[in-house]
């Protein structure tokens, strides 16, 4: 072991230096990540099945599509291809009469 010089400026070896943190494993890491995926895909597909926008076919074809084909990418599609959908203005009723067009 070196000699520890004083702390009074930036020179020499810090006191504890001999002291190291022990890192997290990799595998905690990847739990952690893996969970966060399995988390997000189960959230888009409970929007994905409850959603008034798709068909029965449409849904199960996303769902295949999220969690077998290509999970996290699909889950993410799907996730902002139904908030572009619900984002889009609704068709207009032919037979829905503005207020502009009432008094014109």
């Amino acid at each position: 072991m070196g000699r520890v010089w004083p702390r009074h400026g930036h020179g020499g070896r810090p006191l504890n230096s001999a002291v190291r943190q022990h890192p997290v494993p990799l595998e905690t890491y990847e739990i952690v990540a893996i969970g966060v995926v399995i988390a997000y895909q189960l959230w888009v597909t409970r929007l994905v099945v409850t959603a008034p926008e798709y068909e029965r076919s449409q849904k199960w074809y996303q769902l295949v599509t999220i969690w077998l084909v290509i999970p996290l990418f699909a889950a993410v599609i799907a996730h902002i291809a139904l908030w572009a959908v619900r984002r889009s203005p609704k068709q207009r009723d032919p037979a829905f009469i503005s207020e502009t067009e009432s008094r014109g």
